[in-house]
């Protein structure tokens, strides 16, 4: 029974570790998710002309299946017509005839998302955030781990 008491310290520092990384991951999906549009993209005002929910093989979490088709004019002012994901609480609180953010780089109407552009790039400095505190905490559990084994 001592003997893995004593051992405690270096499993609470692989958990940390294993939770480090799980940090890490997860920013780096946050970061690299529309990488591209938080560079190069602008946001514009669309109209939402249609909201509907599939039904056809909905996702775990519902959250692809409610979707918005918008329109909007480009810079030169040719109207453009998407078709969006949203969540589900997004597509509660929009009506068709209304207004909403959508962020996209001109030219290229698959990198239409929902949303403002500072929403994207606050998604990804959260994303560096996530991947520098889980950086710390996989190297900070196992230095303290290790410091409490060998007392």
């Amino acid at each position: 029974m001592a003997s893995s008491s004593k051992h405690l310290p270096l499993y609470l520092a692989g958990a940390g570790v294993a939770f480090g990384l799980l940090f890490v991951l997860v920013g780096a999906y946050l970061r690299s998710d529309a990488r591209d549009l938080r560079r190069t993209g602008t946001t514009v005002t669309a109209s939402v002309l249609k909201k509907y929910a599939q039904n056809d093989g909905a996702s775990w979490s519902g959250l692809e299946t409610k979707r918005v088709q918008a329109a909007f004019a480009n810079a030169a002012g040719v109207p453009q017509s998407v078709e969006l994901p949203v969540q589900a609480k997004l597509w509660n609180a929009l009506e068709e005839g209304g207004t909403m953010q959508v962020s996209w780089i001109p030219g290229d109407l698959a990198s239409a998302r929902p949303g403002a552009l500072f929403d994207w790039k606050l998604r990804g400095a959260m994303g560096a955030g996530l991947i520098a505190m889980g950086c710390l905490v996989s190297a900070l559990f196992p230095l303290a781990g290790i410091r409490e084994w060998m007392k």
